[in-house]
């Protein structure tokens, strides 16, 4: 139940068309699927670690995406990431 109100919750931020996403301090896969299709610039920089499922979601968001405050992120994330042009090479 909590799932399918913060999934309810997100969506409703989203279709508001608010841009301060800065305050998101964890995201599950498929509020990052719905993250992915939105705004110009995401910016979540307020997350410290990503998932492997969510960074894959993350990587198809086809425009600007801030990921600042990530200290955590795992290879398979990493390169998701790299992979679509979301992370500099190495």
């Amino acid at each position: 139940m909590h799932c399918v109100l913060a999934i309810a919750m997100l969506l409703s931020f989203v279709a508001s068309g608010q841009e301060d996403t800065t305050s998101i301090r964890s995201i599950t896969v498929e509020q990052a699927q719905a993250l992915a299709h939105g705004q110009d610039l995401l910016n979540l920089s307020g997350l410290t670690t990503l998932s492997e499922e969510a960074a894959n979601a993350l990587a198809n968001h086809k425009k600007l995406l801030s990921l600042g405050g990530v200290t955590e992120l795992s290879g398979v994330a990493e390169n998701a990431l790299r992979r679509n042009g979301k992370l500099p090479s190495k």
